[in-house]
């Protein structure tokens, strides 16, 4: 499957309020853009400095100190203090969640970051609620951001074929294709993308009749795409390629394979 479920990481909510203090405004601008371009050590020695202004100025539980306590968790993660890097980001779950209510869309981001930190500590099980309660929230408010809903769908469709569940995957590859349908048409990238996983599931779950038409309508939607030539489309003709060689279809496969080669041989 092509879709992983960092893909629902949204952007990490707003700083910058008016009348806050300058120089911890300026510490938290900085020390973002060092853990943008990798330099996580000042970037942690910043946020520190300007957790300790929040605190003397606006208290323990303002939400400006919230805020840089999630950017602190984030660096934390990219420096492998994982324990850490876990303590901040519940604390921060809790507070947005007060805040917000459960429905909270800014909880999506430190829920992301928090199921980061669970793979990076070998918590495979952990992640599950975690991407369950993120698809609840997208659920919610899959009115105003329906495809926010998909990619949230195709997280936990990931999960389990990561986790060789395919039969659990299949409903929710099959909802995302729906919602992405109906906003973006037949012939786009992400729907090709969500026909060609709900291909590979039906190969894993041995519907092979599945399987070759919805790669074949995977292919049908690259093709009329915005970019008939992504790798992509390469990667699933390959898939199917092996499908139909494995069903004895050797001519076919042959043809399919040598397209799939064409394509590669001009990225």
């Amino acid at each position: 499957m092509a879709v992983l479920f960092g893909a629902i990481l949204s952007q990490a909510p707003c700083t910058g309020q008016a009348g806050e203090p300058v120089e911890a405004l300026e510490l938290e601008a900085l020390a973002v853009r060092y853990h943008a371009e990798g330099r996580q050590v000042e970037a942690k020695e910043l946020l520190q400095r300007a957790q300790q202004i929040w605190n003397r100025q606006v208290g323990s539980g303002d939400p400006r100190l919230t805020l840089s306590r999630y950017h602190l968790a984030e660096v934390l993660h990219a420096l492998g203090e994982e324990e850490e890097a876990e303590r901040l980001l519940k604390h921060v779950l809790v507070m947005w969640e007060e805040d917000g209510g459960p429905y909270n869309r800014k909880l999506v981001a430190a829920l992301v970051e928090l199921a980061l930190v669970y793979e990076a500590q070998g918590r495979t099980a952990d992640i599950e609620p975690i991407l369950k309660r993120v698809l609840a929230i997208r659920e919610w408010r899959k009115a105003y951001d329906p495809l926010d809903y998909s990619d949230a769908l195709n997280a936990l469709a990931a999960y389990y074929y990561a986790t060789q569940r395919h039969a659990q995957a299949i409903p929710l590859c099959e909802q995302a294709l729906a919602t992405d349908r109906k906003v973006l048409g037949n012939q786009h990238s992400d729907v090709a993308t969500d026909l060609g996983n709900l291909a590979v599931l039906y190969q894993y779950t041995g519907r092979l009749q599945d399987a070759k038409t919805f790669y074949r309508k995977a292919i049908s939607a690259w093709e009329g795409s915005a970019n008939p030539l992504d790798p992509a489309l390469a990667e699933t003709l390959q898939s199917y390629a092996r499908l139909l060689k494995q069903s004895g279809d050797t001519l076919e496969a042959q043809v399919i394979d040598a397209r799939a080669r064409t394509i590669l041989s001009v990225q």
